[in-house]
């Protein structure tokens, strides 16, 4: 019986105990890492990269928090929970891009957070 790296165009499963694979593995993540950094870095640079980010974080709610009711008014504890979930989602975004490019992120804040001095009404521009 062959195993699967003597079939053609299947690769071998993962070895932890193989140096080698080990390396090239931890390479290849670093490359990403600094790859994904780059790109976040290049957004960071652009207005409509900013405005982008700032989309996601709006719409994960990742800088409000929420109580949700019911339409009767009752307090909605599945909805918060929920809610509460995107916003978790939303902050460890947040944070990862504050790492990334710490003054990309308060380049996005200041230029569009109101609570940061940005306008409120982006047709005024």
């Amino acid at each position: 019986m062959s195993d699967a790296s003597d079939v053609p165009g299947e690769r071998r499963p993962y070895d932890a105990a193989d140096p080698q694979r080990v390396r090239k593995r931890e390479q290849r993540q670093a490359r990403e890492a600094r790859e994904d950094r780059e790109l976040l870095i290049g957004l960071f640079k652009l207005p409509a990269g900013r405005r982008f980010l700032w989309s996601i974080l709006k719409r994960l709610g990742a800088l409000n928090v929420t109580f949700a009711a019911s339409p009767g008014g009752v307090p909605d504890n599945f909805a918060t929970f929920y809610a509460m979930g995107s916003r978790d989602a939303g902050l460890g975004l947040y944070h990862e891009w504050m790492a990334a490019d710490r003054d990309g992120m308060w380049a996005l804040l200041d230029e569009l957070d109101p609570r940061f001095g940005a306008k409120t009404n982006r047709d005024d521009d």
